[in-house]
């Protein structure tokens, strides 16, 4: 007896194929062969729930290490904003107090004070601005990133819920179409199928 003979005979209820004709054991081949595709149908379909489960979850990861690797490169950007404000500040206060010496002023004469004093201030001002707008950005990139991953954690959730369910449903289709089966057997038989339960015809 073969393998797909012993499938045949499971799936009419355990019952002896011999005694049939070949027209009715066809019909349980057909049965048989048509509820084992629709359960391994639906155990395809379950896997690839699951699967695209996992691979959405590594399109987050990489959707939120790029946003952290964003965010990163933005407060070094803006960082080097700062740096770069502060050497001009630097410069124009140094060329302030140049032009100052030139026309015969000192560094403590009011006026040059009160030049160096608001360039000063400038400069501080533009230099605090450039880091808090590249942390703002860096902040909203990494929340982004966070997002991703909740995004990413969820559809992977649900996709293997979605996936243990329909391999459920497989299994499912699988016991109704032995229960065809065996009743399929017992048509064809006249009721001299084997009982579920205790074995016996």
């Amino acid at each position: 007896m073969s393998a797909f003979d012993d499938y045949v005979k499971w799936m009419s209820g355990g019952n002896d194929l011999s005694r049939l004709s070949t027209g009715d054991r066809s019909a349980l081949d057909l049965n048989a062969i048509g509820g084992g595709l629709s359960a391994g149908l639906e155990g395809v379909a379950a896997g690839s729930k699951i699967a695209s489960g996992f691979a959405g979850l590594d399109a987050a990861k990489y959707v939120s290490a790029q946003l952290r690797q964003n965010a990163g490169q933005t407060v070094a950007a803006g960082q080097r904003q700062a740096f770069d404000v502060d050497r001009q500040t630097q410069m124009i206060q140094s060329r302030a107090l140049a032009v100052a010496a030139a026309s015969g002023g000192g560094a403590s004469d009011p006026g040059v004070v009160s030049i160096m004093a608001q360039t000063a201030a400038e400069g501080a001002y533009r230099k605090a601005m450039a880091l808090f707008n590249a942390e703002d950005k860096a902040q909203g990139m990494e929340s982004q990133a966070d997002s991703a991953m909740y995004e990413g954690k969820v559809a992977k959730n649900n996709a293997i819920v979605s996936g243990v369910l329909q391999t459920g449903q497989a299994g499912t289709s699988l016991m109704r179409t032995r229960a065809q089966g065996k009743s399929l057997y017992d048509r064809f038989s006249g009721g001299l199928g084997k009982s579920e339960w205790t074995g016996e015809h």
